[in-house]
């Protein structure tokens, strides 16, 4: 029942935000989700959860706590939150991909700049420098999302096949070779150096 954050949006009460990442799987992108015509289905599907999910566990505080019954919902946890407006969701997907409040955080963090900045950025106007900003950040965000994406599957690999891990977990032979192509891949990516050693394998710096 804690939110990952709050933004001020200039009317209104603050917003309540929560993030998300999602990763490969048949669960997060299900066919329907590849196949479906809107852009961008996955993280929005799961961005769609985000405040039934905050709502789920108000009721369950609620009759934990309140002793409030499912037919006298909704109890004060739930009248509380319902109070501070909907949870916006903040969605990042496995290609980078962003749903959700996102735009609409990129929006308002590109008003505030341009309306300070655009003089200094020698704009014609702050609707020009809004323009510019939206797509430096639209980048940059996205490119953070992918690269830690990608950083965060490095740092988990040098966990497959330990020889202290059990046995039942242990890769095959050739599932060691493709997950070693992977990390090399990965790695090529994020312009890490490998060398080799004196026994011929390869280090990763």
């Amino acid at each position: 029942m804690i939110p990952d954050g709050s933004v001020a949006t200039g009317h209104g009460p603050d917003r309540l935000l929560e993030c998300k990442f999602l990763h490969w799987g048949v669960s997060t992108y299900t066919d329907a989700d590849l196949n479906h015509e809107d852009r961008c289905r996955s993280v929005e599907r799961r961005a769609g959860k985000v405040h039934d999910d905050y709502v789920k566990a108000a009721a369950k505080l609620d009759a934990a706590h309140c002793g409030t019954l499912p037919d006298e919902r909704p109890g004060p946890v739930e009248r509380k939150l319902a109070s501070l407006g909907p949870v916006q969701p903040l969605v990042v997907g496995h290609y980078g991909e962003m749903g959700g409040f996102v735009d609409e955080l990129l929006e308002l963090a590109a008003v505030a700049g341009a309306t300070k900045h655009w003089k200094s950025m020698r704009c014609r106007d702050p609707d020009v420098a809004r323009g510019i900003i939206m797509q430096v950040l639209r980048r940059s965000w996205g490119m953070a999302a992918f690269r830690e994406n990608a950083r965060l599957i490095v740092r988990r690999l040098g966990r497959v096949g330990d020889a202290r891990a059990s046995a039942v977990i242990r890769n095959s032979e050739s599932t060691h070779h493709r997950l070693r192509r992977v990390y090399e891949n990965a790695a090529e990516h994020h312009r890490c150096m490998i060398t080799t050693g004196r026994n011929g394998r390869r280090h990763f710096a």
